[in-house]
Formats: C-alpha cells, structure tokens, sequence
C-alpha cells in the first residue's frame, strides 16, 4: 500500500514484542523489514542501521540463510549511499 511510515510502525511493534517474547528470528527478520522500508522512505543511512543489525542477530543465531539476506540488503544500502567498495564486500 506504500504507506512506509505507517510498516515501520507496525514493525516497531513487532520489534517490541518479538524482544518481550525472546523470538530472536522475529526480531532479526523485523530489523530487516524496517530497513527495506526506510530504504524505500529514502532513508538510507536508517535503512543501513537496521540492515546491519538484522545481519547481527543472523551471525547470532548461525542462520545462513537469513544472513544472506541481510548482506544482500546492507549490499544494496551501501550502493545506494555511494559506498560501492563496501557494497561489493
């Protein structure tokens, strides 16, 4: 529906309750999906902040294929800064 403000809303909350309940793997996911709404709201050093902490939790909980994820959207946050090295790596 391309109201962002209104998913990162949502997705704090999510945050809020996936922390309250232990539930890393929600927790990491929604770090994941705030940052490609902020990506999309223009935000671009927020949408690299929860990008890396998605990848974080992923690293944490050794899930491989989350972590890819993440590094795929944190490539893609470093791009769209200008930061092509990093985005590469």
């Amino acid at each position: 529906m391309s109201d962002f403000n209104k998913a990162i809303e949502y997705h704090k909350l999510h945050i809020n309750i996936a922390k309250e309940m232990g539930d890393r793997v929600g927790e990491g996911r929604t770090y994941g999906n705030n940052g490609c709404a902020y990506s999309k709201l223009g935000d671009l050093r927020k949408a690299k902040e929860y990008h890396q902490l998605d990848l974080s939790v992923a690293k944490e909980l050794e899930d491989k294929d989350r972590e890819a994820i993440a590094c795929g959207n944190l490539g893609n946050s470093y791009r769209n800064l200008g930061g092509l090295d990093k985005a590469v790596e």
